[in-house]
């Protein structure tokens, strides 16, 4: 009974261990799309003197999952084919941007954009979370990049635990809420 109790407490650790490694594989995959999208923003920005904003508020309209929530479920990054809209604000705009990801992805990505002379957003996680960019009225074109993802779900348990992971061009940290 000493030797079935101890592989019991054994095999927990084990699948308590695999289960945060599990969790950790999928927030690397959000963070370095979040660095890859900055790279293209300022790529962007060279050339164009602007930023791409995908979304109103960089909650909303993920992208590569559109209007699907992330859920325990891959989705493949393809380029948009529909046209970005004037005004920006659209998953479309990332067609902008070169993108490109190793394989299909399990979050959902969004960007929210400004020029110079305009206040930069804050962003309010559903966490209850407010992410703020510098006070005032940034002397410099900005940029958030946001990753949301289902994190419970990708792990295959039922909880909704959702996991954001967000950059942006006021630093070169990465914020990740919920790994």
């Amino acid at each position: 009974m000493i030797v079935v109790a101890i592989v019991g407490i054994l095999a927990v650790l084990g699948v308590v261990g695999y289960r945060k490694l599990i969790l950790g594989a999928h927030t690397s995959e959000a963070t370095h799309m979040v660095q890859s999208i900055r790279v293209a923003e300022d790529t962007y920005h060279a050339e164009t003197q602007s930023y791409v904003s995908t979304s109103v508020d960089g909650l909303h309209g993920l992208y590569p999952l559109l209007n699907d929530p992330p859920g325990n479920w891959k989705t493949p990054w393809t380029t948009p084919t529909t046209a970005c809209p004037p005004a920006g604000g659209s998953p479309a705009c990332f067609a902008l941007l070169a993108i490109h990801s190793d394989g299909p992805l399990m979050y959902g990505y969004a960007t929210i954009a400004g020029s110079a002379s305009t206040t930069p957003v804050a962003i309010p996680l559903p966490t209850g979370t407010t992410l703020n960019a510098p006070a005032g009225a940034s002397p410099t074109d900005w940029f958030w990049v946001t990753a949301s993802g289902n994190a419970a779900h990708v792990a295959g348990a039922t909880s909704a635990t959702w996991s954001y992971v967000v950059g942006n061009s006021f630093t070169n940290d990465v914020y990740v809420q919920d790994q």
